[in-house]
């Protein structure tokens, strides 16, 4: 039976590719051009075991002209069944940058310079409608999943470009070189290959960013040097991402990649694990000796005489060399500090406040220029006292005028993230914003659901939060949970209406704390937690004293007043002073100090005060305080280390009996430091809350307390 209805671009297609298969033991007078192995736009391999220059049988076939201006379907773009004289073309060097790479499935693909917009050509969909025809022909295989193209219909009066294997080839590594150079991503693709031959890369959006941050940073850096009035968006980054993200293979491949436009940078790169730093600087080693990166332009040459597996450099001036934090680096100077993971998981808090203190005296002003050199910091958290957290506390502000820019990608996307630091909230300085918006969206499909709860156990809540989601202690809080606090107002107390609770704390309603008959608040006692310190009283090192003011209410415990802050002695007592002074005429107050540090002498102090009248209220009438000391093991479980008495306090937090005033400016603080003990850097809010809640247990503790300030 005949055919029914018009032939279809594919059937037409594939006639002509079987004509030819007729065709090529035909006996035929040749052209010219055929006797040079070309047609008019058509030169068939027709298996992959047939050499045409070894078979006298082979002729090649006559012109197809006709028979292509009777195809509708454009001959095949593929360098195994189409090709054609070489035409000249020459790319200016000034035209080379940038380009853009045509991903196409077959087996050759062609990437063109970006200033020609080559996507929107007419070439570039006829390729498309190319390759498309010969898939619906039978004579590429299909791509599973793909979109299948429609090839659509041209004039045939327009010529159809066609690219031999030789020039596709040579354009596809000038590209190829170009991109390697001008962009840091595509560098990262290409050396992989090299690295690691045998295991695909499994790119993703935070490889982008990753590679993007460190490129944005050192671009600024060269254009600090050339214009002495540029100022550089942000000379310190700091980037916080979960483990196995390729961070340290980038940030070790950067090098290399800077050398490319700054042959003469001195990097000095320091870690905690020595094998972190032999591991970067062999990937190094292996790129700089590799074929493909020397054949880049303007790819500087391992050094002879410098070559050392740790400490090497190139021919041309500069140095990479690789040290811990805790080595000895007097007299060293760098363009570029890393900074790669300077705590390991195994580390203790004294061991990491000895790796953060070493940085601070001898590795942050190990730079050559204050001006143009630049810092880079990577690694995942562990404590709030970390190199991070230290880093985000001391040097904060304007990441254009020393500040830190702070990358943080969790592996789990949280909506209501907050940062001290404000640079890794939103859009930043670079242009970058995270571009994951549904809660608990995963970083990259490679992390499986099933992989992370496993991790969740293995690790446990705080190893989680901290290695996988950047955050020392989980969002919703670690051994004391932020949901546990209620929340209450004095009576005709109205908080400020933009007043909102910190994050992970329950949405209850509002306890309103009642007055008496007497005017007085319907409180059993007040009683004033110290918790006494010798440490420095700076804001950045040392501890602070704990100092609080609790209303006890039968079972309830009140948050009045925190005014824990790193004082002095002296302002301890004026504090404490202060305190029974606003809160005197309210209820009967009582004082409990922890017997160390300067505890027992402020004991006495606040003794003889009581004994000469020093304690007043408001109106200036005397008010009788009881000073009491905890003395030890028999202090119903006050006694041990301090994670020992905060398990002895989460019953009475658990049961919802302990309530913070609402709108309070210290509230964020103390939910804050609760939330991440034990992995915190200050305890001293805990350490006077706990003492509190442990001390006063039981309701005829209070009675008889009571009982005691009324006689």
């Amino acid at each position: 039976m005949g055919r029914k209805g018009p032939r279809t671009d594919a059937q037409r297609a594939r006639e002509l590719y079987l004509w030819h298969v007729r065709q090529k033991y035909k006996p035929q007078k040749r052209t010219k051009q055929q006797k040079q192995g070309y047609t008019d736009g058509v030169h068939l391999r027709y298996r992959d075991d047939f050499d045409p220059t070894k078979s006298r049988k082979y002729k090649p076939t006559h012109s197809a002209t006709k028979l292509r201006l009777k195809c509708k379907t454009p001959i095949l773009h593929d360098v195994s069944l189409c090709a054609c004289p070489p035409p000249t073309i020459n790319i200016p060097p000034d035209k080379q940058i940038p380009y853009t790479v045509i991903e196409n499935p077959t087996p050759i693909g062609i990437r063109v310079p970006a200033t020609a917009n080559f996507e929107k050509t007419l070439e570039c969909q006829q390729l498309l409608a190319d390759q498309a025809a010969a898939r619906e022909a039978g004579l590429l295989p299909r791509v599973e999943g793909g979109p299948e193209l429609r090839a659509p219909r041209y004039p045939v009066d327009q010529p159809i470009p066609y690219f031999p294997v030789e020039q596709v080839l040579e354009i596809r590594q000038l590209a190829q070189n170009t991109l390697a150079k001008r962009y840091l991503r595509h560098f990262v693709r290409q050396a992989w290959v090299h690295l690691h031959p045998n295991t695909p890369l499994e790119w993703g959006k935070h490889v982008d960013a990753l590679c993007d941050h460190i490129q944005n940073q050192l671009e600024d850096r060269w254009k600090a040097q050339e214009d002495p009035n540029f100022t550089m968006r942000a000379q310190n980054v700091l980037i916080n991402v979960p483990p196995r993200t390729l961070k340290s293979t980038i940030l070790a491949l950067s090098c290399l990649w800077a050398w490319l436009y700054e042959p003469t940078l001195r990097i000095a790169a320091f870690s905690a694990n020595p094998q972190v730093s032999i591991q970067n600087a062999r990937i190094c080693h292996t790129i700089i000796q590799c074929p493909w990166y020397l054949q880049l332009p303007g790819a500087p040459n391992l050094s002879k005489i410098h070559s050392a597996l740790t400490d090497f450099g190139n021919d041309q001036g500069g140095t990479r060399f690789c040290r811990g934090l805790d080595s000895n680096v007097t007299g060293v100077g760098a363009d570029w500090l890393q900074i790669d993971d300077p705590h390991d998981v195994r580390d203790s808090e004294s061991q990491i406040r000895q790796t953060v203190d070493g940085y601070d005296m001898a590795v942050h002003n190990r730079i050559n220029n204050p001006r143009t050199s630049i810092r880079t910091g990577i690694m995942q958290r562990f404590r709030v006292d970390d190199f991070s957290g230290h880093m985000l506390e001391i040097h904060t502000g304007n990441p254009a005028k020393g500040g830190w820019l702070h990358l943080r990608m969790p592996m789990e996307y949280l909506v209501n993230h907050t940062c001290k630091c404000g640079s890794c909230v939103g859009t930043n300085v670079y242009g970058w914003q995270d571009w994951r918006t549904v809660e608990g969206e995963i970083l990259h499909v490679r992390f499986t659901t099933e992989y992370l709860d496993t991790m969740k156990i293995v690790h446990g809540p705080y190893g989680y939060a901290g290695q996988y989601q950047q955050e020392p202690a989980p969002p919703t809080g670690g051994m004391i949970k932020n949901v546990w606090y209620g929340w209450f107002r004095l009576v005709n107390e109205h908080p400020p209406v933009s007043w909102q609770r910190p994050a992970g704390c329950n949405e209850s309603e509002t306890v309103i704390l009642e007055r008496r008959k007497n005017g007085k608040l319907d409180l059993d006692m007040i009683v004033i937690s110290v918790d006494g310190t010798f440490g420095n009283t700076s804001d950045t090192k040392g501890s602070a004293v704990g100092l609080q003011a609790w209303g006890l209410q039968r079972m309830r415990r009140f948050c009045l007043d925190d005014r824990t802050a790193p004082i002095s002695y002296i302002d301890t007592i004026v504090e404490i002073k202060a305190m029974v002074k606003e809160w005197g005429h309210e209820a009967p107050i009582r004082i409990l100090v922890e017997p160390k540090a300067f505890g027992p002498t402020a004991v006495e102090e606040l003794r003889v005060a009581m004994r000469e009248g020093k304690f007043t209220d408001k109106n200036g009438r005397p008010v009788y305080v009881v000073v009491e000391v905890l003395k030890g093991p028999d202090d119903k479980g006050v006694a041990g280390d301090k994670e020992t008495r905060a398990h002895a306090a989460t019953p009475a937090l658990a049961s919802g009996m302990v309530l913070l005033r609402q709108g309070s400016t210290w509230a964020t603080a103390l939910v804050h430091e609760t939330g991440v003990f034990p992995n915190g850097k200050r305890d001293d809010r805990v350490d006077a809350m706990t003492q509190v809640l442990n001390f006063y247990t039981e309701t005829n503790d209070i009675a008889k307390a009571r009982a005691l300030l009324q006689c």
